[in-house]
């Protein structure tokens, strides 16, 4: 996972749920499981080098519907060097690629190659195994705000906005990502669909009907709680939730950060103690290869 995650006393999670071609929904689960990971964590959830469910294990080529706008894009689209043009075609040099995703939208959109859908399925699961060891570093000091407002049918990364497939439904808080994610989830299917977004191209407009296993997801049909059973599974929460209302707070009322009152010393020494920045062990314990003396008047 990243550093600086992996490092903190206390983690405050705010997610703007939404859909999500991959995860097929984007709640804190998703945002844990790829947005925390360093990018040797990203490859690891998108099940790079993985011998049944990577992308190079998974996906069904159509080698006879590749076009100029993929051939003008090979190789510079792989990072790896996996794709190579090759007498008016392409080919995929399957040992290379790491599952990175940078060529799918492009192959998929010009019918190269068909969503791999237990690709996307492994990796919603392997989401919430990463969100539980995200969760197990600060010591259980974690906590949730799920934004269900401005709900699109995909993620925030993509090129593109969308009209929000059901109105907004309000802003969600708890201490387990499971529940939380489940708890927007059913509001959501419980929702009408808003005339003239994804829900009403995909017939998913009442009370009741998944939103977005059909407008969200690449492979459209994959389940929405993959991501949530899974946490189950692995302990990292409960599908069951109680739900509070909360009165909003009198708008004079101030909201302040009070400054921490204690001395450097036991501010930082915990910190410190688990990842010292200096580094003592080089360089005879001096840190720093450097020049012993230089003319400070010259450059004065």
């Amino acid at each position: 996972m990243a550093k600086a995650i992996a490092l903190a006393d206390v983690l405050i999670v705010l997610t703007h749920f939404k859909g999500h071609p991959l995860g097929v929904i984007g709640g804190s689960i998703k945002n844990l499981g790829i947005g925390a990971q360093s990018k040797r964590g990203k490859h690891n959830v998108h099940m790079g080098g993985h011998p049944t469910y990577s992308l190079p294990a998974t996906v069904v080529e159509h080698p006879e519907n590749v076009n100029a706008a993929v051939l003008d894009a090979i190789p510079d689209i792989c990072p790896y060097g996996a794709l190579e043009r090759v007498n008016g075609t392409y080919a995929w040099h399957r040992e290379r690629c790491t599952s990175c995703l940078g060529c799918l939208g492009l192959m998929i959109n010009n019918g190269v190659c068909d969503p791999p859908a237990q690709n996307y399925m492994a990796s919603q699961a392997a989401m919430a195994d990463a969100t539980l060891a995200v969760m197990k570093t600060p010591d259980g000091k974690v906590g949730f705000l799920n934004f269900a407002l401005d709900i699109s049918p995909k993620c925030d990364c993509v090129d593109h906005a969308d009209k929000p497939l059901v109105p907004n439904i309000g802003i969600f808080a708890g201490r387990d990502p499971v529940a939380l994610d489940q708890a927007c989830l059913d509001a959501v299917t419980e929702a009408h669909g808003a005339p003239g977004s994804a829900s009403e191209d995909w017939d998913v407009m009442e009370p009741g009907s998944h939103k977005f296993t059909l407008a969200s997801s690449a492979a459209p049909g994959l389940s929405e709680e993959i991501q949530i059973n899974t946490g189950v599974k692995i302990g990292l929460g409960q599908k069951e939730y109680e739900m509070v209302e909360v009165e909003p707070a009198p708008s004079e009322k101030p909201y302040v950060y009070s400054t921490d009152p204690r001395m450097i010393g036991p501010r930082y020494r915990a910190l410190f103690q688990r990842e010292d920045p200096f580094p003592r062990h080089l360089h005879d314990g001096d840190g720093f290869a450097r020049v012993e003396h230089i003319d400070l008047d010259a450059v004065s």
